[in-house]
């Protein structure tokens, strides 16, 4: 969002004073930006955090595509999925008996659903731990130092 200099002290006042207008005022715009898919984008629920806050970075990506494996609405069924605290909530599953694009790591297994491709090709990469509590895991193995000597091409 593009702010007018003479604006940031008066946007940074009504963060501490007035959050709820705040939120409504974030949502607006990007409800207007998004073209109404992306209604909410801050929560009334965090009202208390954007009072001490003196800065509010919002991000949001939009993607819309099909499968280009559909999943059959008709095997989509009701399971248990467990929470890292141990309880267990009764979600939809969707269930597909195709070959499924799937690689296995120390630790991990790394699934590809691939999208319709059009001129570009997508996918949704879905991370599977072989622990219940295996995140730490994953995030370590995916982390890299890059070092790249610098160099000029021509």
């Amino acid at each position: 969002m593009w702010v007018e200099c003479g604006m940031i002290g008066q946007f940074v006042d009504r963060l501490f004073l007035k959050p709820a207008e705040v939120i409504d005022e974030v949502n607006t715009w990007t409800k207007l930006h998004t073209n109404g898919v992306i209604e909410h984008i801050l929560s009334h629920d965090s009202i208390e955090t954007i009072r001490g806050s003196t800065l509010i970075l919002a991000n949001a990506v939009y993607f819309k595509n099909a499968w280009s494996e559909k999943f059959d609405a008709k095997l989509t069924k009701y399971n248990y999925f467990k929470l890292l605290d141990g309880t267990s909530v009764k979600v939809p599953f969707m269930t597909s008996h195709k070959d499924q694009y799937l690689r296995g790591y120390d630790g991990f297994q790394v699934l590809r659903l691939p999208y319709v491709e059009d001129q570009r090709q997508f996918s949704m990469y879905i991370y599977l731990s072989n622990d219940k509590d295996g995140l730490p895991t994953i995030y370590w193995a995916m982390l890299i130092l890059l070092r790249l000597c610098k160099f000029g091409l021509g």
